[in-house]
Order: C-alpha cells, then sequence, then structure tokens
C-alpha cells in the first residue's frame, strides 16, 4: 500500500535530487551550502550515493571552481575535455562512504586500478554506498506511509467495535425502559432481523422513497404563463 502511494513522489523525487547533485559544487552563492550539507547529511544519514548509484557523481562538478588549481595542465585539460566546461572526474564526496568498510575510503579515481594498491573497481571492493538516494528514500517513504495506513485502519476498527458496542447499549437500555425495571436483563442486538430481511426492508424503503419522489414531480401544480398586453 505505502508502495503505491510512495511511487507517485518517484518523478519529482529523480528530478529535486538530480537538481540537488548539480548545485553540491556551487558553493560560492549565497545559500548554496545549505544544499551540500543536505546531500552529505542525506547520504552520510540513509546510506546511499547519488541519485541511482555512486557513478551519478562522475557526470556533474562536485567540486566547486575555487578550490581548482586552474594553474594546473591537467585541470586545465580536464575543463577543457567537454563542451560544458565542467570538471568532471571519477570521484564522489565523502558522504558516499561507508564506514562499515575495513578499507580506508576510495573516494578518487574510482576507474583506476593503479591508483590505488590492490583495488579493482567494482562492488567487490567498492567501499562506498552502492544504492542511490533515490531508491533508499522511496522505501524509507514507503515505510512511513505502510506504518499511516496500518493506523488508519486501526483506527477504523475501533470505531467500528466501538459502534457496535454503543448499539448493543442502546437496544439494551430501550429493552430495559419498555420492561420500566433498569436492572431487569434485557438482550441487545446488531440487527433486529437477520442481514437478508434487513436488505430487503432498506431497499423497500429505498423504492418507496424514491417512489413517491417521482409522484411528487408529476403532480407539481404547472404556472401557466399569462399572455403579453
Amino acid at each position: 500500500w505505502g508502495w503505491g502511494w510512495a511511487r507517485g513522489l518517484e518523478p519529482g523525487l529523480s528530478h529535486g535530487l538530480a537538481y540537488a547533485l548539480r548545485s553540491y559544487g556551487r558553493t560560492d552563492s549565497p545559500g548554496r551550502c545549505l544544499v551540500k550539507r543536505s546531500v552529505d547529511q542525506l547520504q552520510a544519514g540513509l546510506g546511499c550515493c547519488g541519485v541511482r548509484g555512486p557513478a551519478d557523481w562522475f557526470q556533474v562538478q562536485w567540486i566547486s571552481r575555487r578550490f581548482l588549481d586552474l594553474n594546473d595542465s591537467r585541470v586545465r585539460d580536464q575543463l577543457h575535455s567537454n563542451i560544458a566546461g565542467l570538471y568532471l572526474m571519477d570521484s564522489v564526496p565523502f558522504s558516499c562512504c561507508n564506514p562499515a568498510s575495513p578499507r580506508p575510503c576510495i573516494q578518487h579515481h574510482l576507474n583506476d586500478p593503479s591508483a590505488h594498491y590492490n583495488y579493482q573497481p567494482g562492488p567487490e571492493d567498492l567501499n562506498l554506498w552502492t544504492r542511490g538516494c533515490h531508491e533508499v528514500l522511496l522505501d524509507h517513504y514507503s515505510s512511513i506511509l505502510n506504518w499511516v495506513g496500518a493506523a488508519l485502519l486501526l483506527s477504523s476498527l475501533l470505531q467500528l467495535a466501538l459502534l457496535i458496542t454503543m448499539r448493543y447499549l442502546i437496544i439494551s437500555t430501550l429493552a430495559a425502559e419498555a420492561q420500566a425495571d433498569p436492572d431487569c436483563e434485557t438482550v441487545g442486538y446488531l440487527l433486529e432481523r437477520g442481514p437478508v430481511d434487513t436488505l430487503r426492508t432498506a431497499a423497500k424503503a429505498l423504492r418507496s422513497a424514491l417512489s413517491s419522489n417521482e409522484v411528487q414531480a408529476d403532480t407539481a401544480p404547472t404556472v401557466e404563463k399569462m399572455p403579453d398586453k
């Protein structure tokens, strides 16, 4: 139930996370550090990385230009290597690191086996969160909605039980009042007749009400229009 409702959040969630990744490195503008902090808290807190996975960070420039050494030829070559002029690299922020990994976090040069000792790119050597935040957030919201749905269902059942109890109590009280003995034992019931007879009586009353409405509509007086003088 909760998963079905959470699926409705999927398009907006994907768009919002993608925008947050693109805004991660824009810390020069006022308020932009809030986005960076929020993304880091999200990834470290829920154990996720990127939108669909760590590779999403390879497609955005998540390091601000003021922290790039433009005098370095490698940095300039990297900036000129794509049309958008972005500094793209196979690296992820520190918040993608899984603290449960026995190996110190490898967050840079993830696709280069020669950059690290005894390392091969792949899930078995990747000490980062492998699940994307999109999937993790959907599971998180689904869990919340499941609890909400269970609480609503429980509340409805309690209200139904209260109505049934009140029905028995009212019938018993009316029966005791009819006998003019408040201390006598009376029998309460939910339906005065069986379920089938009760449905038949209700259907008959509904047909009678509809018929009376039709008769009233047919016998309604008509007002003749007076000719103009």
